[in-house]
């Protein structure tokens, strides 16, 4: 189909790996250490081994997205968005759209980012 009869469906999720390979599709979850995801031509949602992989982008749905007041960097590279809920000497808390309340052992925060000021 050329891109004008193409019909506009669900933006669609991507999970990327260590290797380089790049799997579309919807995250589901995360199970003992494990990604469910589900792509179009899959039967099944798939486990994913966390250790694989490289970065997942994600997409608030319908009515879930939102400005969240806080960017958190991780001591791996990885950003995080939420709404700071707290912040003590042990943990971080994040509320988010895309997996609610996050608590995050503050020895794996590089540095927060506030978007406005507490």
């Amino acid at each position: 189909k050329d891109a004008a009869t193409k019909s506009k469906g669900p933006r669609l999720e991507k999970l990327k790996l260590l290797n380089g390979d790049n799997i579309s599709g919807k995250f589901l979850g995360i199970r003992d250490g494990k990604i469910l995801w589900q792509h179009p031509s899959f039967n099944a949602s798939v486990q994913v081994k966390s250790v694989d992989i490289d970065e997942i982008r994600l997409f608030p749905g319908a009515g879930k997205s939102r400005r969240h007041n806080c960017t958190v960097e991780l001591v791996n590279g990885d950003t995080l968005q939420g709404d700071l809920i707290e912040l003590s000497e042990t943990e971080l808390v994040l509320d988010t759209w895309y997996g609610g309340q996050l608590k995050l052992p503050r020895s794996s925060v590089r540095r927060r980012i506030s978007a406005r000021r507490w």
